[in-house]
Order: C-alpha cells, then sequence, then structure tokens
C-alpha cells in the first residue's frame, strides 16, 4: 500500500502514519477517474487496483497530484514485481 501526505502528499513508510491524521484509502482508480481520466486507457487492471492512503484524502489533490501518484505507484508497483 502507497501511503501520500503533506504539502499536498509525500511518501510515507507503508502502514505507517500519525492517529490524528484524517488519512483515507482509495483506489487509484477513483484518484485517476475524479482527477485525470485521460490516463485511464494507459493503466492495467492492477494499477487502477493499488490502494493509495491519501493523509487529507481527495478533497486537496490537484490534476498534476494524480499524475504524480500514478507514477510513483507505477514504479512502486514495478518494482515489487521485479522482486517477486
Amino acid at each position: 500500500m502507497h501511503t501520500f501526505h503533506a504539502m499536498r502528499f509525500t511518501l510515507l513508510s507503508t502502514g505507517k502514519g500519525d492517529a490524528s491524521m484524517d488519512m483515507e484509502t482509495v483506489k487509484l482508480s477513483r484518484i485517476v477517474e475524479k482527477l485525470a481520466p485521460e490516463l485511464i486507457p494507459f493503466l492495467t487492471q492492477r494499477e487502477m487496483n493499488l490502494n493509495i492512503v491519501l493523509r487529507d484524502g481527495m478533497g486537496i489533490l490537484e490534476p498534476e497530484d494524480a499524475m504524480e501518484i500514478v507514477q510513483h505507484s507505477i514504479c512502486e508497483h514495478q518494482k515489487e514485481v521485479l522482486l517477486q
């Protein structure tokens, strides 16, 4: 699971976080559908199903944030596949 927070978001250690944060777990598909639907044809079903933890929820995300989250998520997913 990938965890994003702060300014707009930053990667936290997986599974860790400050309990006082208003975190929200969403599928990557929800972020893409809302903020960057033009990316949908380029993502696999497995990528679309990745869980993303947002510190402050969907409300603060901008389209450029969605692009960065997608890029990072794909890179992390590819690393995991290579390590298997």
